[in-house]
């Protein structure tokens, strides 16, 4: 115990400064646009809980929160070929952890690492859009309802369950990962205006 007290300021300087390197390495990155080949490519699973993995999640989080008007953001459009989304810190749906009572930190994106729709149920034909689209919408039919298992950025698995908008918006993501863009699902196509 003794041993402890003693250098529980050294441990906490550690902290401060890993987590501040963390912190210094996380930045804004550039959404990659149509015609960039990332956005068509399959991205690998993440299979190390490192230091990278926890720099490029940081990036993605950092970059979606600078965005408007945006739901999520998948690896693929910040350059990533990780196996990873994000979904904003707005998104309604039942987060069911395995075996930990966790809960969603308030303000930031919920992070999905090595996702798999597990279950959908229903349909829905709506408008979409895409960072990576800009200009356009799309309609598109997908799910009305979407469960899909995941790992957050801790390695810890997790279930959520989506209906209507989220449901879709976690499908549009997915999509992402394996290089597959909503225009590709498309029924019909709408120009936005200019001004919107």
């Amino acid at each position: 115990m003794r041993f402890i007290k003693k250098q529980f300021p050294l441990f906490f300087s550690i902290a401060i400064l890993f987590n501040f390197a963390l912190v210094a390495h996380a930045e804004i990155l550039k959404v990659c646009v149509e015609g960039d080949p990332v956005l068509r490519t399959k991205c690998s699973p993440v299979e190390n809980f490192d230091e990278s993995t926890h720099i490029k999640i940081q990036n993605i989080k950092d970059t979606f929160l600078s965005l408007k008007n945006g739901a999520g953001l998948a690896s693929t459009q910040v350059g990533y070929t990780d196996r990873f989304f994000v979904i904003s810190q707005e998104a309604e749906g039942e987060l069911i952890y395995d075996n930990k009572e966790l809960h969603r930190k308030p303000g930031q994106p919920l992070v999905f690492i090595n996702p798999n729709i597990a279950e959908t149920s229903g349909n829905q034909i709506s408008w979409e859009g895409c960072f990576s689209l800009p200009g356009y919408i799309y309609k598109t039919e997908r799910p009305l309802n979407v469960t899909i298992k995941a790992f957050d950025e801790n390695g810890n698995k997790f279930t959520f369950k989506a209906t209507g908008f989220w449901a879709k918006c976690v499908c549009h993501e997915n999509d992402h990962l394996d290089g597959i863009l909503c225009k590709d699902k498309t029924l019909e196509i709408r120009e936005v205006p200019k001004d919107k």
